[in-house]
């Protein structure tokens, strides 16, 4: 299913949050002219914040030092708080893609197909003014889709989502009017926030970085042997911590010593499964 000389694809992917999981949640409120007011209270915005003045410092650096290039999955208002970021995230080769625009879950609006397409163009529009390319990828703040959500995607020019979980490589979701949409399948299992991020009391989280090591090692084994694509999600406020970021390192050592392994940005993985 790959290149030649390759088994296993690999997608370092981030979600660059920052805010947009608490102020942007009342912002949302205020642009859609909801009389509904929440308090702005500075600790779940500063947890956000470390992400954006720590979390991505670091991994910016993590990556270059390894040659890897990523995909920074990121909501348009993010961009619009840290353009300078973004302009340097694009600058240093990564991939920015759709995350929405106030980190909006697309089942919020089942029955308003008018109101996904502004959302997906406004996160469209902010990064290709920050960055000069306008995004083809595109994962569901709240991985999850509405039923028609593939179709609007193609019609707003996407070549790709990740926001499902029903096999281990990419695959082909083909629209009423024959085009077609690779699905680069997610999973929580490989996703950093569950492991890690505090919570309550949904999620406890504080998970010490050996247990998370062995579980996505043992993954990426099952990836390898079956030629799939190892996708990990990882937010740069929760990733981006000195030891976690150690425990990153050692699982990239440990896949480096395999071979036939390709790291590549998810629109990477994406035009090679359409040109085949």
């Amino acid at each position: 299913m790959w290149p030649k000389g390759i088994r296993c694809g690999v997608c370092l992917s981030f979600d660059f949050d920052a805010e947009s999981l608490s102020l942007g949640y009342i912002e949302r409120l205020r642009y859609e002219g909801s009389p509904k007011r929440y308090p702005k209270t500075l600790t779940p915005i500063s947890r956000g914040q470390y992400g954006a003045k720590v979390g991505i410092p670091r991994i910016l650096r993590f990556l270059e030092a390894h040659n890897i290039k990523a995909t920074f999955f990121t909501p348009g208002f993010t961009a619009d708080l840290y353009p300078d970021l973004i302009k340097r995230i694009a600058s240093e080769g990564h991939e920015l893609a759709n995350h929405g625009y106030f980190h909006e879950n697309p089942t919020d609006f089942m029955e308003d197909r008018r109101r996904e397409r502004d959302v997906l163009r406004r996160g469209n529009d902010t990064l290709e003014r920050y960055c000069g390319v306008r995004p083809v990828g595109y994962r569901s703040p709240g991985w999850d889709l509405n039923t028609y959500t593939p179709e609007l995607l193609l019609e707003e020019g996407f070549i790709y989502d990740s926001s499902l979980m029903d096999q281990e490589h990419p695959y082909i979701l083909e629209a009423s009017n024959g085009k077609r949409l690779v699905e680069i399948p997610i999973d929580w299992l490989l996703d950093d926030y569950v492991h890690f991020q505090f919570s309550p009391p949904n999620i406890p989280g504080l998970s010490p970085p050996s247990k998370v090591l062995e579980i996505w090692q043992g993954e990426f084994d099952g990836y390898y042997e079956e030629g799939g694509c190892f996708v990990l999600t990882m937010h740069p406020q929760v990733i981006g911590r000195t030891h976690r970021m150690k425990m990153l390192e050692r699982l990239v050592q440990y896949i480096k010593e395999k071979q036939g392994v390709w790291f590549a940005t998810c629109r990477e993985v994406a035009e090679y499964w359409l040109s085949k």
